[in-house]
């Protein structure tokens, strides 16, 4: 029991500046070992005496006034593990499995007779992305769930309630589950998915929704005049309750706004009480539509894909995007169109933080798909899937199953130039993502690929205020499209610059990140004798330039002036919705604002009626609840002008 108590159970059980401070009476010789038994030992510190029972340091005591787990116990232990040969490490003790072991060798039927009625609801958080790491080092191993805001360790020999844990007391046992799962997945130990989706004909109840909308209104009520100290429980508890298990979408909404709820609180510079307003104002309305409608896998997002089988298909792959989330989860997206139906599937690889360590992604862009090739070795090519296995959020099974078949034939140059799918007008390009992307409630937040063809290319430099390389894209009728690219890839970014003319189409991503459309570059092509050369931009080398070539970019270079501000013209339509979510912001933290007035002057002058009528409301009839009505519109507002470039009025 001594050994299997290494530093990180230690530390886990109590705190690491405990364990610094018993380290340190450890080398200053202050215990003395009075009596050991098979199953106890007695320790003398001065005058405090320390009991510790074999059963483990919850059933150890200490006569100093100290509650829990106290320095000297801590001593105690140290004192006890020094004298068994000072190591606790697994490698000394073969005949002792540690607690990663021992966690993956436990009978599924055993850690869900552990977890009741948390079971199904650990799976599907288990699967979600929780911002997970994972400390391996001794016996014990510690999961960190950064996004849930708690951590367990697994002791070895301590089973599933003996583990450590740090968080909510009320969440002990879902998220020691939650745990013991992702250790299991990160090993590659698979577990029964038993995950539940609200039955059909099934609605959420009015109360649930009375007391979710409630509990937004008490966070943003607190949160926005900067008294948050509770609300980030609030809203993460409401996230992993059993009401939210089938709804990952809202639970994910949730979660990210109890993060921002926590840096409010830390009175971080990041926080922008207007952003946490609108996004409240999200999920709120989200919760509104539930009451009446079915979940559906839009509503209510879905905890797996269901693959289903379709009819026969010819897809052409054009491009591989790198994606990693804030909370460390990683992969691969591969987007492939159909072109008879002018519809574009996506081929997903990844894994959820700290889950499955061996996965690589630039290993997965080399692996086999369909049982044809690899993804690198298909850009460009035809492939027919006899019965492929489609969801419904348009990604494809890449099985074996799915009967795929590469034809001799690759795409040419000319198809793919008068294809539907490419666009030449930035306005249509527009339209198409907006319809693409849907409206309101039902806006996907995840990236849309599209096909752009530039008529010319404009300025390229370096913006400061967004830290990002920007670039600028005339269509037919000289209109302007900008392309961001990371400022961590320089060399991409001064390469696609580069070959400006010699581009003849691109592969993007747009998202729609806090009402800002974003459109990264994903592919590159070319004219490579009458076919086309594709070039992903996250996994392909570029080409070794010869010596004069390379001496041009750099002459071409360092006569480019530099872009100092954000591409693009300012709309003022940006700028009053911008102004209204401040004043919202206002009225919910109770100071008043001068702008109040002349920004209700300028809604109507812009013709935003519905706008206006809904912040006027909101300023003579004070309450939370119309505060956050005038907040969605403008959200909504403030989307349709980053997708479309302009607000349709009479819509």
């Amino acid at each position: 029991m001594i050994r299997r108590h290494d530093d990180s159970a230690l530390v886990a059980l109590a705190s690491k500046g405990l364990l610094r401070r018993a380290k340190r009476d450890l080398d200053a010789g202050t215990g003395r070992l009075q009596s050991q038994t098979s199953d106890a030992a007695v320790i003398t510190i001065d005058d405090i005496t320390v009991r510790v029972d074999a059963k483990g340091p919850a059933a150890s005591t200490c006569t100093c006034k100290a509650h829990g787990l106290c320095r000297h116990i801590l001593l105690s232990f140290l004192m006890l593990r020094e004298q068994g040969g000072g190591s606790s490490d697994s490698e000394d003790h073969p005949d002792s499995p540690g607690a990663l072991i021992q966690i993956c060798s436990l009978p599924e039927a055993q850690i869900s007779k552990f977890a009741g009625a948390d079971w199904t609801k650990a799976i599907g958080l288990a699967a979600e992305d929780l911002g997970l790491t994972f400390d391996s080092a001794g016996t014990s191993i510690t999961v960190r769930m950064a996004e849930l805001n708690a951590a367990v360790t697994f002791i070895a020999d301590g089973g599933l309630k003996g583990a450590a844990y740090k968080g909510p007391k009320t969440r002990k046992r879902l998220l020691t589950t939650v745990a013991a799962i992702a250790v299991r997945h990160r090993e590659g130990v698979s577990v029964t998915d038993q995950s539940s989706e609200l039955s059909a004909g099934r609605t959420l109840s009015a109360d649930f929704i009375d007391q979710a909308q409630k509990i937004i209104e008490q966070a943003v009520s607190s949160v926005v005049p900067g008294r948050s100290v509770l609300a980030r429980d609030l809203l993460l508890d409401l996230a992993i309750s059993s009401r939210c298990e089938a709804l990952p979408r809202l639970s994910a909404e949730l979660r990210a706004l109890g993060n921002q709820a926590q840096l409010a609180n830390e009175r971080h510079v990041e926080f922008e009480p207007e952003s946490f307003v609108l996004d409240a104002s999200r999920s709120y309305a989200l919760l509104e539509v539930l009451r009446t409608h079915l979940p559906d896998p839009v509503l209510g997002g879905s905890i797996r894909r269901d693959y289903k089988k379709s009819e026969e298909i010819e897809v052409w792959p054009l491009g591989v995007s790198r994606w990693r989330s804030k909370t460390g989860a990683r992969g691969l997206s591969a987007y492939v169109l159909e072109p008879v139906k002018n519809r574009w599937l996506t081929v997903l690889q990844g894994r959820s933080a700290g889950a499955d360590s061996a996965f690589d992604v630039t290993g997965a862009y080399q692996t086999p798909v369909w049982g044809v090739g690899t993804l690198s070795g298909l850009m460009g090519r035809r492939i027919r899937l006899a019965d492929p296995r489609i969801a419904n959020d348009g990604s494809i099974s890449t099985k074996e199953q799915n009967g795929g078949e590469k034809i001799n034939a690759p795409v040419t140059f000319g198809e793919m130039m008068d294809c539907p799918a490419i666009h030449k007008n930035w306005q249509a390009f527009r339209k198409d993502l907006a319809s693409r992307m849907g409206t309101g409630i039902r806006r996907r937040s995840t990236p849309i690929p599209a096909l752009i063809s530039p008529a010319s290319f404009g300025r390229f430099g370096f913006d400061d205020l967004h830290q990002c390389y920007r670039w600028e894209l005339n269509d037919e009728v000289g209109e302007l499209l900008v392309l961001e690219i990371s400022a961590d890839d320089e060399e991409s970014a001064l390469r696609l610059w580069r070959l400006g003319r010699k581009i003849l189409a691109i592969l993007v991503e747009a998202t729609l990140d806090e009402a800002q459309l974003i459109i990264r570059p994903v592919s590159v092509f070319q004219r490579n004798h009458g076919g086309l050369s594709i070039h992903n931009v996250d996994f392909d080398r570029w080409d070794v330039e010869s010596g004069f070539k390379k001496a041009m970019a750099q002459l071409k270079q360092s006569v480019a002036k530099p872009l100092v501000a954000a591409a693009g013209n300012v709309d003022q339509i940006g700028l009053v919705l911008s102004d209204t979510a401040e004043c919202i912001a206002s009225l919910v933290s109770g100071t008043a604002t001068q702008k109040m007035a002349s920004t209700q002057r300028r809604l109507e002058a812009a013709g935003l009626v519905y706008l206006n009528k809904a912040l006027g409301h909101a300023i003579d009839n004070p309450c939370l609840r119309s505060a956050l009505r005038a907040a969605f519109l403008t959200s909504e507002l403030k989307s349709l002008l980053a997708i479309e470039g302009g607000v349709n009025i009479d819509t």
